[in-house]
């Protein structure tokens, strides 16, 4: 399944592409720019269609656990505390463009507060860019009263972030 904000991106990449086997059909085949274009416009709709996959997740809303929020790789684990709830566990995700970058509540819980700042669209997986960059930061308190914060930093190319909290 493609993630709706990927078909503004794969529509007009599918015309494109389309229109180029069109032009290749009615023309002389000698003209080896056309078979060029085609090629590039088909290796960017396969990659358009590869980073904006949305795979469909069963997620045990029951459960007391906490799950993933994002496909990635975990690069720092560390105790800090954190001026809005206080001593907490920080768990970073980098996602790469071969990750999927749909991202899910981690745990059964009610949204508290959403704050979105906008910034620059460094390298995302240098640490110190995290107050730079583009960022969003949702607050969640589960039934137990226990608070979380997920924090989604914008990078180099994935250059948005839109929360459907």
């Amino acid at each position: 399944m493609i993630a709706s904000e990927g078909k503004i991106v794969i529509l007009p990449l599918s015309l494109i592409f389309l229109l180029g086997i069109s032009i290749n059909q009615l023309t002389d085949e000698s003209l080896n720019w056309i078979r060029y274009f085609n090629y590039l416009s088909f290796s960017f709709l396969l990659f358009s269609a590869y980073f904006f996959r949305d795979p469909k997740r069963k997620l045990d809303s029951k459960s007391n656990q906490m799950v993933s929020p994002a496909d990635g790789k975990v690069i720092q684990v560390i105790d800090i505390n954190d001026s809005d709830i206080g001593d907490a566990k920080q768990i970073s995700i980098f996602l790469s463009i071969f990750n999927v970058h749909s991202q899910y509540v981690p745990i059964d819980s009610n949204v508290v507060s959403y704050d979105y700042f906008p910034g620059k669209y460094l390298l995302a997986f240098n640490h110190k860019t995290s107050n730079e960059n583009e960022r969003s930061v949702t607050f969640f308190k589960n039934k137990e009263d226990n608070k979380y914060k997920i924090k989604q930093i914008a990078g180099f190319i994935a250059r948005r972030i839109l929360n459907y909290m």
